[in-house]
């Protein structure tokens, strides 16, 4: 709408509407008002309000403006991820055909997007609005697609001398490897081969008893959505910088079947299982450069754990699990307060490590025992323990103890899939959790309360913190230490020291007493 002057000469930016007693104006469609009282005048009073009117239009107006520019530039940002995310597809489509060239097209019209996306105006607009038209409606399946060709046409007429190198691409004027027909990337060179030739190397490892099932499975899982994220059969290559912080920030994002975000740990165990990863293929050779962001420490793809609540089990608690358990089980939570053992430490107890005579064990904490300087512990048994183990000592050569069916008390297993059993578990969920039994439709489920109360989170590894904690109050650190079976920290306590059998002795008789569990 055009500027109006009054009678007098004076310029007005907005229109009075002497029906409404206030100013208007009219812009892009939209129509915005403001009346003389919300300036500080007068009702009616156009005289007095018509300059606070045309300072409020000013500053009104700039809003407004600031406001369509973000609009736009989201809307922008929001176009070019909906176009990345058919390229992204397009790239797999190809890469599964074996076509390197296809592949190497769609990878680099990847990366541009990226960088627009990062500087908010790197590409003109109308670049991804002619993308996404009905040619990226769904992804080519024919490996030499017409769009690939059209892609990189319209690339050629951009300022390529200035994003190349942002890219880390080759320079103008060079023989561009995506428009090279005869590249082809074997399989062994591929991100699948190697990391299939990774996780065979860590099988065997598994299947030495080096490593446990739970953690060649962690790995294959964090492999797997590496190789998911830069594309399975990519050639080793693609892992740069620009990579590896963009699967950073994908872990970060990723959610799980439920729909929540990662945890932290989660999040930390695939930064480092990728890391480990490279690192590899650059010490055999395969790669010839490490990434720079994975050479060199970097604080900005470091992910930080919350420090840990530690919590104990009171004397109540204890006593209440111990009597509403069965005797079998009772032997598992005693091992867990008097030896400092986890579930597996139970499981993983050998004939050969405990002295049936002298009532003790004697060994090496199962999770570390392959290292040289972790200490072999003796452990004075309480009455009570003792007198259960005997009770359900095993005839397995082997195990030392079973659960009821026989079979070894956390058994995992790795045949294809991971199949946890973990009997004591079970047994403390259902000691301590409520059963819920699904009724039929229409029917209201029915509820069990738990047969003992304990707080939110304890769980069986509670115990060895328990343990632990009384000790090193009483005792100090380096008793504390000894009972969870960890190396001593100091040169000395590695190679000069003998440890006190007799004073550790005092503090296990005294933890027993100081738990209610020796009488």
């Amino acid at each position: 709408m055009a500027t109006q002057r009054s009678k007098r000469g004076r310029e007005e930016l907005m229109t009075w509407c002497a029906a409404e007693g206030r100013w208007r104006k009219r812009r892009n469609g939209k129509s915005y008002a403001v009346s003389p009282r919300q300036l500080g005048f007068a009702d009616g009073d156009r005289q007095s309000s018509r300059i606070a009117a045309n300072e409020w239009w000013l500053a009104k107006r700039k809003q407004v403006d600031e406001s369509d520019r973000r609009s736009a530039q989201v809307a922008s940002i929001r176009e070019a991820h909906d176009v990345r995310t058919a390229v992204l597809q397009a790239r797999d489509s190809a890469a599964r055909r074996d076509n390197y060239l296809s592949y190497l097209g769609w990878n680099l019209l990847c990366r541009v997007i990226d960088k627009h996306v990062r500087d908010g105006a790197a590409l003109p607009p109308e670049f991804f609005a002619s993308l996404v038209a009905d040619e990226f409606a769904t992804p080519p399946e024919d490996s030499h697609s017409p769009v690939v060709a059209a892609a990189i046409a319209r690339l050629n007429q951009l300022d390529l001398e200035r994003l190349l190198p942002l890219l880390n691409l080759p320079g103008v004027g060079q023989p561009q490897p995506w428009l090279r027909a005869d590249i082809s990337a074997p399989s062994a060179r591929t991100i699948r081969g190697q990391v299939d030739d990774y996780l065979a190397m860590r099988k065997q490892r598994m299947d030495r008893g080096k490593i446990k099932p739970n953690t060649y499975d962690t790995t294959r899982a964090c492999l797997e959505h590496f190789a998911a994220f830069v594309g399975e059969d990519a050639p080793i290559s693609v892992i740069d910088e620009a990579n590896v912080v963009a699967y950073f920030n994908h872990v970060l994002a990723t959610k799980s079947k439920k729909g929540h975000v990662w945890g932290a740990s989660q999040q930390r165990r695939c930064m480092v299982e990728m890391k480990q990863f490279v690192r590899r293929l650059y010490r055999l050779r395969i790669m010839d450069q490490l990434p720079r962001n994975i050479a060199e420490p970097d604080n900005e793809l470091s992910i930080s754990l919350p420090a840990p609540k530690i919590d104990i089990y009171t004397n109540d608690e204890i006593a209440a699990i111990l009597a509403n358990s069965s005797p079998r089980y009772q032997l598992v939570w005693l091992l867990c307060l008097n030896c400092g053992f986890t579930q597996q430490d139970a499981s993983d107890l050998a004939q050969d490590e405990v002295d049936w005579a002298a009532g003790r064990i004697i060994r090496k904490r199962g999770k570390t025992k392959q290292h040289q300087s972790v200490p072999v512990v003796n452990y004075l048994l309480w009455p009570e323990t003792f007198a259960l183990l005997k009770q359900f000592r095993s005839d397995d050569p082997q195990h030392a103890i079973l659960n009821t069916f026989g079979k070894p008390i956390r058994n995992d297993t790795f045949d294809g899939k991971l199949v946890k059993r973990d009997s004591a578990k079970e047994a403390f969920k259902r000691l301590t959790r409520p059963v819920v039994y699904k009724n039929k439709k229409g029917c209201k489920d029915r509820t069990i309360p738990p047969k003992v109360v304990v707080r939110s989170r304890m769980s069986i590894k509670h115990f060895r913190k328990t343990g632990a904690s009384l000790i090193a109050n009483e005792f100090g650190d380096e008793l504390a230490e000894r009972y969870l079976g960890h190396s001593a920290k100091s040169i000395a306590g590695k190679h000069y020291i003998k440890r006190d059998q007799e004073r550790f002795d005092r503090a296990i008789e005294w933890l027993g007493q100081a738990l209610g569990v020796v009488k």
